[in-house]
């Protein structure tokens, strides 16, 4: 007997076999959530005086000094330098051990290429907003932090914004030299972005909206307060990433392994996604034969196709990018005597690719890091580069088992549901790499050695 799938519920003879797929949604719901529910705490200040809240320190010496690299800003400096990374989850690197987060691999790079030993001074960290604080607390240290909060818990303070004003009153990091910073999903709403309705009722015109409001001004300003304390820096914008496309599965297991190549359970959860896929393609051309008149239909219809989903982070990685590149032009403008735009009122960013890359110098210092936006590399996608929710077959990231505890040290109730998944969504080891990649290319351009 064949069951067909209906889209509002599964046959009742279907329910077991549809449990991954509710599983898996759900643990992306939970994780989404999280990204922006943090419980509150009140160990750190925003003015920087109770605690640095740096959640680490390292040091890279050179290994194969290529000499390739100088600092047009500082040249004939044979002294240690300074690179700090301000952000949130991806510049933190979650999910990933130290060797493959790509700050890490950048600091090692500039080391090998400078011939200078790099001190990397980490303030990103997990959930941190780039500058909304009406919804974001501080993460309620415990005493086996030791003072330095995990980076790889969610809290949405200290903001970006406040990074960098830690940043510049912290005497090991006042005088860098390298700046890499991102900043805004969490301020838009990953929730937004991230989820299909019902879970999220934000539609593409919403998504865009909120990312030229909490994109724009507030990366500008952090950009303009970067160039204007750190004199001798190098500042890198980190882009963002299509977290889903129509390539995408749910539950987070690329389809497009033949039959004979998957295990029993990853065929199961393939006929599932196939099986939704078919009938939401279904209602979906139904619905277009005929008028959208009532509330009903127009419900229908979100609910109708996943196409949304991906178009919502379509739209959030064009609007942010926009955004990004118009911040980062108007900052570099900015040193050279123009006066930064009137942005009390929003105005849509501009689409475009990023400006390439030159030798750095005392006003064109700023770049974006861009990887490439292929529909292949989004969650749950043939060559994800992002994780996917840690539930069998999918694999574990890197650092889940030295996570958990601190989960249950620091969190209660629904965050403690949420902590162990944390890194869904987010760059994997491939993902981090091709940032990483992106970040040297730009450099071996703006510090670039004199022959």
């Amino acid at each position: 007997m064949h069951w067909t799938l209906t889209p509002r519920f599964y046959a009742a003879n279907n329910y077991r076999r549809a449990l991954p797929f509710r599983m898996g949604l759900l643990a992306i719901a939970l994780l989404i959530l999280g990204c922006l529910q943090a419980p509150p705490g009140l160990a750190q200040a925003s003015d920087c005086t109770n605690t640095v809240p740096t959640t680490k320190r390292k040091s890279f010496a050179p290994k194969h000094p290529t000499f390739t690299l100088a600092n047009p800003l500082n040249l004939g400096a044979k002294l240690p330098l300074t690179m700090l990374t301000l952000g949130d989850s991806a510049m933190w690197g979650n999910g990933l051990l130290d060797p493959h987060k790509y700050a890490y691999q950048v600091a090692q790079s500039i080391a090998d290429g400078t011939a200078r030993t790099v001190n990397l001074v980490v303030y990103a960290h997990s959930g941190a907003t780039l500058s909304n604080q009406a919804t974001a607390h501080y993460l309620r240290l415990r005493k086996s932090d030791h003072g330095v909060p995990p980076g790889d818990l969610n809290a949405g303070l200290p903001t970006t914004l406040q990074q960098e004003m830690c940043a510049l009153k912290d005497p090991q990091s006042s005088d860098a030299e390298i700046v890499l910073l991102n900043g805004c999903i969490n301020d838009v709403s990953a929730v937004a972005i991230g989820l299909p309705f019902p879970l999220s009722n934000f539609n593409a015109k919403e998504i865009a909206d909120r990312s030229v409001q909490w994109c724009s001004k507030p990366m500008l300003d952090l950009l303009l307060s970067s160039k204007r304390d750190f004199p001798k820096a190098t500042i890198i914008v980190a882009n963002y990433w299509r977290i889903v496309s129509d390539k995408s599965s749910p539950f987070g297991i690329a389809i497009a392994k033949q039959p004979a190549q998957s295990s029993r359970q990853e065929r199961a959860m393939q006929r599932e996604w196939r099986l939704l896929l078919r009938a939401q393609i279904k209602v979906e051309k139904a619905i277009k034969q005929k008028d959208m008149q009532t509330h009903a239909d127009t419900v229908a219809q979100r609910q109708a196709t996943f196409q949304s989903w991906a178009e919502n982070s379509r739209v959030f990685l064009d609007t942010s990018q926009g955004c990004f590149r118009e911040a980062i032009a108007s900052a570099n403008l900015a040193s050279q005597g123009s006066a930064p735009p009137d942005s009390n009122q929003p105005k849509p960013c501009p689409k475009g690719d990023p400006a390439p890359p030159q030798l750095s110098d005392s006003h064109t210092r700023v770049f974006l890091a861009t990887v490439p936006d292929d529909p292949n590399f989004a969650y749950g996608a043939p060559q994800k580069h992002l994780w996917s929710v840690p539930i069998w077959p999918n694999p574990l990231d890197e650092v889940y088992r030295r996570r958990k505890p601190l989960c249950l040290t620091h969190f209660k109730n629904i965050d403690l549901l949420i902590c162990p998944i944390d890194p869904t969504a987010h760059p994997n080891v491939l993902g981090a790499a091709a940032f990483g990649d992106r970040i040297n290319q730009i450099l071996a351009i703006a510090w670039k050695a004199p022959t």
